[in-house]
C-alpha cells in the first residue's frame, strides 16, 4: 500500500531540495520543481518509493543522496530540463551500507551536463569529503554497495555547449571529474567490487549541439559480476550500446 504523500505541486526554490524523503510506502507525481539542487532525494531508511510525472529544472536531477538501507525505489516519467544532472547516486567515499532495487525509466533528458550519474565518491564543497584525485583513494577506502540498478529508456540531449551549473566555490569543482570529455551520456564512477547487476537498455542521447561522439566513464573493476548486464561497452571513451 501507498501512501500519497503529494499528488501535484508547481514549486521554486533556491538551493535546496524539492524533497527529501526517508520513510515506507511513498508516492510523489505530478510535480514540476525548478531548484538548484536534487528535485527529489531519497535519503536512508527509504523504502517502496514511486516517483513519476515529473518535471525537474535546472537542478540534481531524481537522486538517492544516501548511504545505507534503501530499497525498491521507482523513478518513472521524468522529465529533466536544463539540470546539472538527470538522474544521480551520490555516495561519499568511505561510507558503508547498501542500496538495492531501484529503477530510473522513461527519463526525458533536455541539456543535462549528465543524464545518467553514480558515484561512490562524492565530493561536499561544505567538507571536500571525498576529495582525492582518481585512482589514489587508499587501498582500504570503501563505499555502499549498490544492488540491482536499472536505467531504461533514457533518451534526449548533454549539455555539451555549456556543462555544469555554476554552483562551484571549490578547486577542482565538486563536481569535476579528470578525464571527461563534456558530452557523456553516463557516468560511473565506483570503487572496485562496489556494484552488481547495474543494467542500462535503450540509451538515447545525444551532445545539444550534434556535435562529436556521446561518450561513457566507466571501469570494469567496479562491478562485482563482470559488465555484461551494463549494456554498453564499460571503458573511458565513446558510447557502445551492447
Amino acid at each position: 500500500m501507498y501512501f500519497p504523500l503529494l499528488k501535484r505541486v508547481l514549486a521554486k526554490f533556491a538551493f535546496s531540495d524539492g524533497f527529501d524523503i526517508s520513510g515506507t510506502n511513498f508516492l510523489l507525481e505530478n510535480s514540476h520543481i525548478f531548484n538548484g539542487d536534487d528535485c527529489v532525494a531519497v535519503n536512508n531508511g527509504a523504502h517502496n518509493i514511486t516517483v513519476r510525472n515529473f518535471t525537474c529544472e535546472g537542478g540534481h536531477g531524481v537522486s538517492l543522496s544516501g548511504t545505507d538501507d534503501i530499497s525498491n525505489v521507482l523513478f518513472d516519467n521524468i522529465y529533466s530540463r536544463n539540470s546539472l544532472y538527470a538522474t544521480r547516486f551520490k555516495s561519499s567515499l568511505d561510507s558503508t551500507g547498501t542500496v538495492s532495487n531501484v529503477t530510473w525509466s522513461n527519463i526525458h533528458v533536455l541539456n543535462a551536463t549528465f543524464p545518467v550519474f553514480a558515484t561512490g565518491v562524492y565530493v561536499d564543497q561544505n567538507t571536500n569529503r571525498g576529495l582525492t584525485p582518481p585512482g589514489q583513494y587508499p587501498p582500504n577506502s570503501t563505499s555502499t554497495r549498490i544492488i540491482d540498478f536499472s536505467w531504461v529508456n533514457v533518451t534526449g540531449t548533454i549539455n555539451s555547449e555549456h556543462p555544469g551549473d555554476g554552483s562551484c566555490i571549490t578547486v577542482p569543482c565538486w563536481y569535476a571529474i579528470e578525464g571527461i570529455t563534456n558530452t557523456e551520456g553516463i557516468v560511473m564512477q565506483l570503487l572496485n567490487g562496489s556494484a552488481t547487476n547495474i543494467v542500462t537498455k535503450n540509451i538515447i542521447l545525444m551532445p545539444i549541439d550534434g556535435i562529436g561522439n556521446v561518450d561513457v566513464f566507466c571501469d570494469p573493476s567496479s562491478f562485482t559480476d563482470g559488465t555484461k548486464s551494463l549494456g554498453f561497452k564499460c571503458l573511458n571513451g565513446a558510447y557502445e550500446a551492447i
